[in-house]
């Protein structure tokens, strides 16, 4: 999962010229593949907002045990908005909370404008 995440953080990098940083204390451990499908899948979309939406220069991701679940949080220091405000038909935002509740998990999005936005998912371990 680590290496994976990695992987994405490297690539986005390349191609965008925004600071991306991870902080993980998993070396190697692997989590039930749906698991592991869905926090890459939601950590991709919040980078791929970051990115085009926030106009963002830095992000920060963290991948970290929380007690008998998994932490996912991606920071970032754009934009920011109105989570309230968004429009219904706004499919990122949508499918990270589905992806969430999936994997009976917490989905929690804070931003505000000039602010950034913070996304925080924490979801039940299944090695």
């Amino acid at each position: 999962m680590e290496s994976a995440l990695r992987q994405l953080i490297e690539q986005q990098s390349r191609q965008t010229e925004i600071v991306i940083e991870l902080h993980s204390t998993f070396s190697g451990d692997r989590f039930g593949h749906s698991v592991e499908i869905g926090l890459y899948r939601i950590a991709q979309e919040a980078l791929h907002n970051a990115i085009k939406h926030a106009k963002a220069s830095k992000v920060h991701v963290s991948l970290l045990p929380d007690g008998d679940k998994i932490s996912l949080n991606i920071d970032d220091n754009g934009s920011g908005f109105k989570p309230q405000r968004v429009k219904v038909g706004s499919h990122g935002l949508h499918n990270m909370r589905e992806r969430t509740q999936l994997l009976n998990g917490i989905f929690e999005i804070n931003s505000e404008p000039g602010e950034g936005t913070s996304v925080s998912v924490v979801v039940p371990v299944s090695l």
